[in-house]
């Protein structure tokens, strides 16, 4: 998770990669049994950049229907490399205090070809929300290349529309050798429509920023 908005540049993932940011997706009441579930939908455009160099924006498309979730992603496993992904959810607890849990299975083509089973979590207790990505990526192009990313974030909830906190991940950037990295994040949230701002290396000369743009259609 627009194309216009030119300000959202980032940087892909896998020998060139970086992973989108973490979504957040809205709990909803279950529908009633004599009424089918609604398709929900959300555009997110993730936008990476090492301070200094240029950046590549990442778009990613979520689709949710009863347990049925849906993924499309471009620039995430590799740059020019195309992703999709199915999984089914699991979900534990009421509105307010929940876990959600989503075993995913995809693939990939462009750039890398291959195969990325994977689990997305999230839970919600109180003002906090903890959300945990990773997949394993098995790169048929080049099995040396194969990876495992993980993303996790826990934001504290200020305000309605203002979360503050921080990420921890394990991944490939573009340029950059380091594998794990963490920072401190803020977003908005106004009529369902989110914003994020992500910063990482700050003890390291290579610094780079996460802008994360969410567009629900539902």
């Amino acid at each position: 998770m627009g194309r216009a908005l030119a300000l959202f540049i980032g940087l892909s993932s896998l020998g060139s990669a970086a992973e989108d940011a973490p979504p957040t997706i809205v709990a909803t009441s279950p529908a009633p049994a004599d009424e089918p579930h609604p398709w929900q939908v959300a555009l997110y455009l993730d936008g990476y950049m090492l301070m200094g160099e240029s950046g590549y924006l990442v778009p990613t498309v979520f689709a949710d229907k009863g347990p049925i979730h849906l993924e499309a992603r471009f620039n995430y496993e590799d740059f020019n490399t195309a992703s999709a992904y199915f999984g089914w959810a699991f979900r534990w607890g009421d509105e307010t205090n929940f876990v959600r849990l989503v075993p995913m299975f995809g693939g990939a083509v462009g750039n890398s070809f291959g195969i990325a089973p994977g689990v997305e979590l999230e839970a919600q207790f109180w003002r906090f929300t903890y959300w945990f990505e990773g997949e394993y990526f098995f790169n048929f192009t080049d099995f040396t290349s194969s990876f495992f990313y993980t993303w996790s974030e826990l934001q504290f909830r200020v305000v309605s529309w203002l979360n503050v906190g921080g990420s921890f991940q394990r991944m490939r950037l573009a340029q950059s050798e380091r594998v794990l990295d963490l920072g401190p994040s803020i977003g908005v949230n106004v009529g369902g429509f989110a914003l994020s701002f992500y910063f990482y290396g700050l003890w390291t000369p290579t610094r780079w920023g996460l802008l994360t743009l969410s567009l629900p259609f539902y």
